[in-house]
């Protein structure tokens, strides 16, 4: 059941890499990979946010006090949780996760593309990726609808903005594929062994989603589970296009397909508009959305035992050398 994972061409591939540290060094590699991105990824809305701030404030008048500065600058913080402009800045600069986490693993750790799952096929898989990132969220919008703990009418619909989600939601589920799954988890597995890597990746995923507005217990057991179900979709599929298809039309069909929260990132560019009910939030996920609800934990598990059953096509074995 679990051969696919220890006998992976990706883990094989990654094996061949010149910088192969242990563990304790990966991690702090993996921390400053992170640190380095995120800084990138963050100039755009960093400047927009700034701006917006100075904005405010000028708007307090000549002589606003300390006190009402720090109250609007709070104030104009949590705005932008809403902001799409801002939204959308902050999903398009995960861009710079593509192309930096890529260069760091072809030519400081040396490790072929190839082992991050940028392999042929990669237009077939993609398509695959998305048909099952589809079903899976629709899966979930209707198990949510049929628990009686959301309400459902029309979103506001923009088709320039839906565009722009949907290109920038692509973007930031292939970087976040990118960085946990193609590099991290294949080269953790050098030091830890490939189950273990998987594991740690997965935890990894989910911590850093932790200061996402609305999050809890359930909605950490959540990320934690998309996370291992990522890493597994991956090493099935042998393809990081599958899984950033997967992970980018998840988010695109929660947010602006179905209009539910995403991860705590309320979008209000959306086909339908779904508001969640106050005592229901076991099953809807409250402020966080679905992933912090038990709809998106069964889908989950679910999803999970169906991938590990789910036959592999076995490599063509060479016919036997004739003895002469």
């Amino acid at each position: 059941m679990f051969g696919f994972i220890t006998d992976s061409p990706l883990f094989a591939e990654a094996r061949k890499a010149r910088f192969r540290p242990p563990l304790f060094v990966q991690l702090l590699v993996f921390w400053i990979v992170c640190l380095v991105v995120e800084t990138v990824a963050g100039i755009a809305p960093g400047i927009y946010a700034g701006l917006e701030v100075m904005r405010a404030a000028l708007s307090a008048g000549r002589n606003p006090t300390t006190e009402q500065l720090q109250q609007l600058i709070t104030e104009k913080m949590q705005a932008l949780s809403g902001d799409e402009t801002y939204i959308l800045l902050s999903l398009f600069g995960m861009t710079a996760v593509l192309v930096l986490v890529p260069l760091y693993c072809r030519f400081i750790e040396k490790r072929s593309f190839s082992s991050m799952g940028f392999r042929r096929g990669g237009l077939v898989k993609y398509g695959i990726g998305l048909l099952a990132g589809l079903l899976m969220a629709g899966a979930m919008f209707g198990l949510t609808l049929l628990s009686g703990s959301i309400t459902v009418s029309a979103g506001a619909f923009s088709t320039g903005r839906f565009l722009l989600f949907l290109l920038a939601f692509l973007l930031q589920g292939a970087a976040e594929e990118v960085l946990l799954r193609g590099y991290f988890t294949v080269s953790a597995a050098n030091s830890t062994g490939p189950i273990p890597a998987v594991l740690l990746s997965s935890l990894f995923f989910a911590l850093l989603h932790f200061g996402n507005n609305g999050i809890g217990l359930i909605s950490f057991l959540n990320l934690f589970l998309f996370g291992l179900f990522m890493a597994l979709f991956l090493l099935k599929t042998n393809s990081i296009f599958a899984a950033c298809a997967l992970h980018g039309i998840w988010n695109f069909a929660e947010g602006c397909i179905f209009g539910l929260p995403v991860s705590g990132m309320s979008i209000t560019t959306s086909l339908l508009a779904s508001s969640s009910l106050a005592d229901r939030t076991l099953t809807n996920g409250g402020a966080f959305g679905p992933e912090g609800g038990a709809v998106v934990t069964v889908i989950l598990l679910l999803s999970l035992t169906l991938l590990l059953y789910w036959p592999q096509k076995k490599k063509a074995m060479p016919p036997p050398r004739e003895s002469v």
